[in-house]
């Protein structure tokens, strides 16, 4: 399956050394999954409250050419703070999802928004 990456983080107080850790998490995801990252995605200082982020919106034309069949992040927060925001991604056939942490006992994808057809 084709997978974009996004990473995100909020305001220049955080490390943004938290990018490297989330892009570690989904890579990781992947690998173990048999997704291949074709695009990778990241806002840097940029508050989740909207959607009017430069890497995010280049996500969402992405989405739209079909560009890639699912969105993998760490947490579902990164993208935005609504979750609502990610269910626009389902009308391109675009399922959405948290790749576990390292210690989680499985390595499941869990799937915010998607449709039953998309194979996870």
């Amino acid at each position: 399956m084709r997978a974009a990456a996004y990473a995100r983080y909020s305001t220049d107080r955080q490390n943004p050394n938290s990018i490297d850790a989330q892009l570690s998490a989904i890579a990781r995801y992947c690998e173990n999954n048999d997704h291949t990252i074709v695009a990778t995605f990241v806002d840097m200082a940029l508050s989740g409250t909207n959607t009017e982020r430069p890497e995010y919106q280049r996500m969402v034309g992405a989405a739209k050419t079909g560009a890639f069949d699912c969105i993998v992040v760490y947490d579902m927060s990164r993208g935005s703070r609504d979750v609502a925001d990610w269910f626009a991604f389902c009308k391109n056939g675009v399922a959405v999802g948290e790749a576990p942490p390292a210690n989680y006992p499985g390595d499941d994808f869990d799937e915010i928004a998607g449709g039953d057809d998309l194979p996870f």
